[in-house]
């Protein structure tokens, strides 16, 4: 039996192993989760909207997310379905694609085995981000698309692909079209680009490359301002921006970013996010060392080989200088939590140079580090990948069980009524989809209220901790969840 050799396992079997791993998971879990709150929206209301409402932004309601609303309607229409399993295929996919572009990035663009093993792991195995990829929400697709970009730029300027540009410009366009938020990475992008295009312009002399790159990002300016100029008004008319950040980048935008990927786990206690923050800076200072280091022509020509930092850590900086910019210059302010995801894989393609750096003194530092890395990633999804919620939207993991209460009750009854369930307004999107979706003729549609309804009585009000207190004379407690957030009440 011929004997595989280690090119293999590092390259081809372990990398689609995992993506395998992954997307069966991922499956899974688009079938056995219930909605979560802002996809009932999207499936429940935007794909019932007209066409030309939904990519004008005739309502400024940034649970749009046009790309994937598109895709969500295109699929109900073919299928004949509303089902929130079959408007979570695109995102799905999104992840097959993902991986396909991070997996020949390690192909093509990183000379060491375990390196490139590392640079997979890293990307894919940051449970937050699977999380997206599970959902009909855009943020999936929208990274699918800034992966892709990547690659593609990464093509033509590391190995001068001039075909490759056109590519990479039309998937950040693509990816902005998923997800506003994302238009820093588009013009973080564009930035690196022109600066790359013109230092080539001053060296070589060259006219013909420089205007047909600058060309090439035109057209696919012209091309997004077509698809995005009415969103992004009507978005800005309505201050529809408002709700993120103020305090800083690093305070806000990375700071979010760390919290939500570590998944709300507790490794080091109190220590847990303070800890990983300091990882994070500690990054950053070997990344700007390794810039240092390698910036004599000679030794950046060579280091090219090994892995592009310098072009990953100017695409990751550049995107950050976006955010600040308009900050300051504009007054949108520094996105964070999942409008910040998009910032994981840049971030994340900044991890290898601590290897490739430790590398150059000692091969064994440079292994560990891999290993490092490979092992709390992989440990870190196995402890965090869950199949019943998602980290945005936790609040929605006990509807199904919710549900199953109340048919149990209805049984009890003499079932000359449906049972009236009221809730708390974060509830009410994902019961309502559910009620309507399995066609629940035993329980009463819920109506969706702002504030606690101490006026009207229900047989049952699934409540929210805050809420309870309105709600206490009456009803009585039948059961609580995840140490008293959560309450479902009886009425007296």
């Amino acid at each position: 039996m011929k004997k595989i050799d280690s090119n293999a396992w590092f390259r081809w079997i372990l990398p689609l192993l995992l993506a395998s791993g992954i997307l069966v998971f991922l499956i899974k879990k688009s079938i056995v989760m219930q909605i979560t709150h802002d996809e009932a929206y999207t499936v429940q209301q935007l794909t019932d909207k007209p066409f030309w409402d939904l990519v004008t932004y005739k309502s400024s309601y940034t649970n749009n997310h046009i790309l994937n609303t598109l895709l969500t309607k295109g699929l109900f229409w073919l299928f004949g379905s509303t089902n929130h399993s079959l408007a979570r295929v695109p995102n799905v996919l999104a992840f097959g694609f993902y991986f396909y572009f991070c997996w020949r990035f390690a192909q093509q663009f990183i000379a060491d085995n375990w390196v490139s093993l590392m640079f997979v792991c890293v990307m894919c195995c940051n449970p937050y981000l699977l999380d997206f990829f599970s959902l009909c929400r855009g943020y999936g697709l929208s990274i699918c698309f800034l992966m892709g970009s990547v690659y593609f730029a990464t093509q033509f300027v590391v190995d001068g692909h001039r075909r490759s540009l056109p590519l990479s410009i039309l998937l950040s366009v693509l990816s902005v079209y998923s997800q506003f938020a994302t238009l820093h990475f588009y013009l973080g992008l564009n930035l690196v680009l022109c600066l790359f295009l013109l230092q080539k312009y001053v060296k070589t002399k060259e006219s013909k490359g420089f205007f047909y790159g600058l060309g090439v990002q035109i057209l696919g300016l012209m091309l997004l301002v077509l698809l995005i100029y009415l969103p992004i008004t009507a978005i800005i008319r309505d201050n529809q921006i408002a709700y993120y950040g103020k305090e800083g980048f690093w305070q806000n935008t990375m700071s979010s970013l760390i919290s939500c990927s570590l998944y709300a786990k507790s490794y080091l206690n109190e220590a847990t996010i303070p800890t990983f923050k300091l990882l994070t800076i500690l990054l950053f200072s070997f990344v700007l060392a390794y810039i240092s280091f390698v910036s004599g022509e000679k030794t950046h020509a060579q280091s090219k080989k090994t892995y592009p930092s310098v072009w990953v850590t100017f695409l990751f900086f550049s995107t950050a200088l976006s955010v600040i910019l308009q900050f300051h210059l504009l007054g949108n302010q520094y996105v964070v939590d999942r409008t910040a995801l998009f910032f994981y894989p840049l971030l994340a393609m900044l991890m290898p140079i601590i290897p490739v750096f430790t590398g150059r003194f000692k091969r064994w530092a440079s292994i560990l580090a891999c290993l490092l890395f490979i092992i709390f990633s992989l440990n870190h999804v196995k402890q965090s990948c869950n199949l019943k919620a998602s980290f945005e939207w936790w609040y929605d993991v006990h509807t199904y069980e919710i549900l199953d209460m109340m048919e149990l009750e209805y049984e009890k009854t003499d079932k000359k009524r449906p049972l009236q369930l009221q809730t708390s307004w974060i509830f009410n999107p994902s019961f309502l989809y559910h009620r309507n979706q399995n066609k629940l003729e035993w329980l009463a549609t819920p109506v969706f209220i702002s504030k606690p309804d101490t006026v009207n009585v229900y047989d049952f009000y699934y409540s929210t901790r805050d809420d309870l207190p309105f709600l206490l004379t009456k009803y009585e407690k039948v059961k609580e969840w995840d140490w008293g957030q959560y309450f479902l009440l009886k009425r007296r």
